[in-house]
């Protein structure tokens, strides 16, 4: 009898390691779990954090790009205004050339004629002396 209850009791003690390492081993993966777990939120709060930043760069790019847009839209309206006060003086220097050379057609003509008459001029001054 002292046999079987050296065994029995020798049977729990192993039981009861058994179940200590169990119990051991779940604490463990629960613990280990636990720090990942952590670690995971820790990762996520700084990812986060890194959005939160990227996005407020962002934002404040495109109020840049914003405002550089409208910035060049009223430097475009300048331009094109300033154009169009240019376009009506172009037109009257455009004119003004045409008629330049118009006068200049005009005045190598008189001057040919002028050249003509003299030769003319000077026949018929060189007949009347002989």
């Amino acid at each position: 009898m002292s046999s079987d209850l050296h065994a029995v009791d020798k049977a729990s003690v192993m039981l009861e390691k058994e179940y200590m390492t169990r119990l051991t081993e779940e604490a463990l993966k629960k613990l280990s779990n636990y720090t990942r777990s952590e670690l995971l939120a820790a990762v996520v709060a700084e990812d986060c954090a890194l959005l939160e930043a990227m996005n407020r760069m962002t934002r404040e790019k495109y109020v840049q790009m914003a405002d550089m847009s409208q910035q060049l839209t009223q430097h475009m309206s300048t331009v094109q205004k300033t154009y169009e006060d240019f376009s009506a003086l172009v037109e009257h220097v455009e004119t003004i050339h045409q008629q330049a050379v118009s006068m200049e057609k005009i005045a190598l003509a008189l001057d040919e004629y002028s050249h003509y008459l003299e030769s003319q001029l000077a026949l018929a001054h060189n007949e009347s002396e002989v």
